[in-house]
């Protein structure tokens, strides 16, 4: 209690309330995981509810657009190639693509990478993996990533 009693209280809640400016609608979108067909569906839904909005319309994706599901590549290319109609898009980098940037730099660096969803992503790229690759065989996993992910991804 000691520590809250040094903050002084502001005046008034609506000081403190978040919000945007006015006629802008923001959309935050986080964890796609390599699910490229719930993304098109949240995709639908967000331009079914900002039909109609006149003002600037914004969607911030929050990372870990890859791992996990079998279609990273298709989310990327998706986010990339297809940014919804008429919003400004911003994305953000999530831990699963630093640990992909990682796995890039370093494949010894970052093994366990593979365990929470790399596996999948190397997959989407059309890379094949073991279960437990030996340090050469991640050293070539790395080799072969850098060749098959695209510089728009990694950019």
């Amino acid at each position: 209690m000691a520590l809250l009693g040094r903050f002084k209280r502001r005046e008034s809640a609506e000081a403190t309330r978040p919000g945007c400016p006015d006629g802008l609608r923001v959309y935050a979108v986080g964890d796609i995981h390599g699910r490229a067909d719930l993304l098109a569906e949240l995709h639908e839904a967000i331009l079914a509810d900002a039909d109609g909005h006149d003002g600037e319309k914004q969607v911030v994706y929050l990372g870990d657009f890859i791992d996990r599901g079998m279609e990273s590549r298709r989310v990327m290319d998706m986010l990339i190639e297809r940014p919804l109609p008429g919003f400004e898009s911003l994305h953000l980098m999530g831990n699963h693509e630093y640990a992909l940037l990682n796995f890039l730099e370093d494949p010894d660096s970052i093994p366990g990478w593979l365990s929470w969803g790399g596996r999948e992503t190397l997959y989407s790229y059309g890379i094949k993996c073991g279960l437990s690759p030996s340090a050469d065989e991640l050293q070539n996993l790395g080799r072969e990533l850098a060749i098959s992910v695209p510089q728009g991804h990694i950019d």
